[in-house]
């Protein structure tokens, strides 16, 4: 069932023990991240929803790591596993459609109007209820964070940056972290191909500010939604979170332009990019990489509205390595999308970003391999999407080896290669933020192909047998365990 309001999630998390208010006072500064900290890191599988109701100079209840476990992520999406929401997502864009995943993904907002998942516009909606204009303005009066000491100035995380639609540009909802300046304007973190750049662009050619909103709250889908048209490069708008909850969103038109937004939504920020702007220097930020940003000069938004509900909640995505909350969600999407990149790459059984990368920087794939260098081309097809063009370290591995195991992905690469023949080194294309790098944007990426090796790929001598226990002697152990007063075992590799 769809969650309209971030209150009826919050209800059901309730219900389902999986939220915890905290009524103590906190401050936004620091110390109510450090709590997320902590929590997270002490719960690896994820930790649970926290509400903070008490904040230090604001009357706002700040909710902290929303999305932050794999039940939370499948609640969000109304099924019981992320495999179950690949199944449905494949299946609704399969059956007569044209092309493969790839072309339907494409031509979504077209056939989306047919399926009744169109976003639909009100007159009237709950984010409207309060209305601050001119001088009213003020972003300190909300519970801005500053997430970690080293942060220069508050940052907010949680919001969907909605931006405007052209012709060549359609209307595209991205996860842009955002830094408050002052009480009107902010800065996002849009570094060099962020979709934004080719419409700020087209903007100054216009003579045109370039229109923008922020939203917090609503559906949590919207930010699964955004982060899933992130992961694929396509511009989907509003019609993605459509799909995904198998229901329409509704939207109301801004007070300060033409953008429209989620009606339910607990709070909006609207303004303005004027492309003619002095770009002004964003430093300071905090990542999911566990270090700040570097240097990235953006023009910065102009606020000219905010709109929330009479009580509205605040929401914060703590940045940090995982498993915090946007390590779970990059996870997720990855889960969500593994039948697209079957069908793309047809012998991958299972891939996966590890925690040890990060969930970013490498990338864990297991194949049914047939035939000689097969790695190598799953490699190289998996760099050559959009998805993976930035994992700098992919492990290729046989169908045996469990890729959720990160032990046993690491024995496999101690048994089944030899560096001298295994290992393949390209140049390219890098993550933005990855710091390692000589040149900001490039640098090297390296594959390894642990699987067992084919006589045609130099093997030189015959692949011995490993040791395994027959199915039968499992079975037996398993229904005798018991008997032997034992404690129950530990996951073998």
């Amino acid at each position: 069932m769809p969650f309209d309001a971030l209150g009826d999630f919050l209800s059901a998390l309730q219900d389902a023990g999986e939220l915890v208010r905290i009524a103590a006072p906190v401050d936004s500064a620091v110390e109510l991240a450090a709590i997320v900290d902590r929590v997270a890191a002490a719960h690896p599988q994820g930790g649970p929803a926290l509400l903070f109701t008490s904040v230090r100079n604001s009357q706002v209840p700040v909710i902290a790591n929303l999305l932050g476990h794999p039940r939370r992520l499948c609640r969000a999406l109304g099924v019981d596993t992320l495999a179950d929401a690949g199944q449905r997502l494949g299946s609704t864009l399969q059956p007569d459609r044209p092309g493969n995943w790839w072309e339907a993904l494409r031509l979504l907002p077209q056939w989306t109007e047919r399926a009744g998942w169109l976003p639909r516009t009100v007159k009237q909606g709950l984010c409207q209820q309060v209305v601050k204009l001119g001088r009213d303005i003020n972003l300190y009066e909300w519970p801005l964070p500053r997430h970690w000491p080293q942060e220069s100035l508050p940052t907010l995380t949680a919001g969907v940056l909605v931006t405007a639609a052209t012709p060549e540009h359609p209307l595209r909802l991205t996860r842009t972290a955002v830094q408050v300046v002052d009480r009107h304007r902010l800065l996002p973190y849009w570094l060099p191909q962020h979709p934004a750049w080719p419409l700020v662009d087209r903007f100054r050619g216009e003579k045109r500010q370039l229109p923008v909103a922020l939203v917090f709250g609503g559906d949590p889908v919207l930010q699964i939604a955004a982060e899933a048209v992130d992961w694929l490069g396509l511009p989907a708008g509003f019609a993605w979170p459509g799909l995904l909850r198998g229901k329409a969103i509704e939207l109301v038109k801004c007070r300060t332009h033409e953008l429209e937004v989620p009606a339910d939504a607990e709070w909006i920020v609207e303004g303005f990019v004027d492309p003619d702007a002095v770009a002004e220097p964003l430093v300071g930020l905090a990542l999911p990489t566990a270090h700040l940003a570097e240097r990235t000069d953006v023009p910065p938004i102009q606020v000219t509205a905010i709109t929330h509900r009479a009580s509205p909640l605040f929401s914060t995505v703590v940045p940090g390595p995982p498993p915090h909350e946007e390590a779970w969600l990059r996870w997720a999407i990855d889960r969500l999308f593994l039948p697209a990149v079957r069908q793309g790459v047809p012998e991958i059984v299972d891939c996966v970003r590890p925690w040890s990368g990060g969930c970013r920087h490498t990338l864990f794939v297991s194949i049914r391999k047939s035939q000689p260098y097969q790695a190598r081309k799953v490699m190289h097809a998996l760099w050559g999407t959009v998805p993976f063009q930035r994992v700098k370290m992919i492990v290729v591995v046989d169908a045996d080896v469990d890729v959720q195991r990160e032990s046993a992905v690491w024995w496999a690469v101690s048994s089944r290669v030899d560096p001298l023949r295994d290992v393949v080194w390209l140049t390219g294309a890098a993550d933005m933020d990855d710091h390692a790098t000589a040149v900001r944007g490039a640098g090297g990426r390296w594959g390894i192909d642990a699987t067992r090796k084919l006589p045609a790929e130099g093997a030189g001598r015959p692949w011995p047998d490993e040791l395994r226990w027959p199915p039968d002697v499992l079975a037996s152990l398993h229904e005798r365990w018991g008997e032997w007063g034992l404690p129950a075992p530990a996951q073998g590799i």
